[in-house]
């Protein structure tokens, strides 16, 4: 820790990290220009910093970006089966990201500006957003926070996106549903132009809301459930070309 400290592992420098159940943390600017490993436990990033370089997280391990700016620039690369956490602070993802755990976005900005595959995690506060397209390959639980930017969030056919919590959790970007978005609790609300093929569930006493944009449930898409969906935004439209056999009331 220090103010006026700066952590540089340079290129041809590795620094590996490792003890089960415990955490390592910088909380000072980090550059990574050389290779990181989290052989086991946490490594937690909280000052920002920026990367050409590689963090590898294999499958136990955790890294964390708990703070600070941290700019992943291109030929960088996340990669492994352990998770990745964004818990505060912004990250730009302009490099390779390829982990195969969990993601999960609890705090801070989560931007995706190159296209990403994400195999699922958990969205419960913060915002996941970014100028490319992101796509989900399993599944993943949003319980808080938002989506926002420019790109697009797509949810790949045998994937899965879980809203509960009972508050309201909003997309102001392109959500394209070729998978399974279920509310169980609470409100999604869509507020960005998307074309879904896919199925949307909706449970008794949640909402589907479609705020704002232009929503093309194609043919092969579901709506289905005994909750509800709306239509409450001026600027909204829903074209319907699918199964729609919603049970519950349908608010425009």
């Amino acid at each position: 820790a220090g103010r006026t400290l700066t952590f540089n592992n340079q290129a041809g420098g590795t620094l590996n990290r490792s003890g089960a159940r415990t955490t390592t943390q910088f909380a000072v600017p980090f550059n990574n220009a050389g290779t990181v490993t989290v052989t086991s436990g946490t490594l937690s990033l909280a000052g920002g910093g920026s990367s050409a370089g590689t963090f590898s997280v294999p499958l136990g391990a955790t890294l964390d970006l708990a703070g600070g700016t941290h700019n992943l620039a291109t030929g960088s690369s996340v990669s492994g089966a352990g998770d990745a956490s964004i818990t505060g602070g912004t990250v730009n993802v302009a490099g390779t990201y390829t982990v195969t755990g969990n993601t999960n976005i609890s705090g801070g900005s989560a931007n995706f500006n190159v296209p990403t595959s994400i195999t699922g995690g958990t969205l419960s506060g913060g915002t996941l957003g970014g100028s490319a397209t992101t796509t989900l390959t399993a599944a993943l639980s949003w319980t808080g926070g938002t989506m926002s930017g420019t790109g697009t969030t797509a949810i790949a056919p045998a994937a899965t996106v879980t809203v509960s919590g009972g508050g309201v959790v909003t997309s102001t970007r392109a959500l394209d549903n070729a998978g399974t978005v279920t509310v169980t609790s609470g409100t999604l609300s869509l507020a960005g132009a998307d074309s879904s093929g896919g199925a949307f569930s909706v449970a008794s006493g949640a909402t589907l809301d479609f705020n704002a944009g232009s929503h093309n449930l194609t043919a092969g898409s579901i709506v289905s459930g005994a909750g509800d969906v709306s239509v409450s935004g001026n600027t909204a439209t829903v074209n319907v070309a699918g199964s729609y056999i919603l049970t519950g009331n349908t608010n425009i």
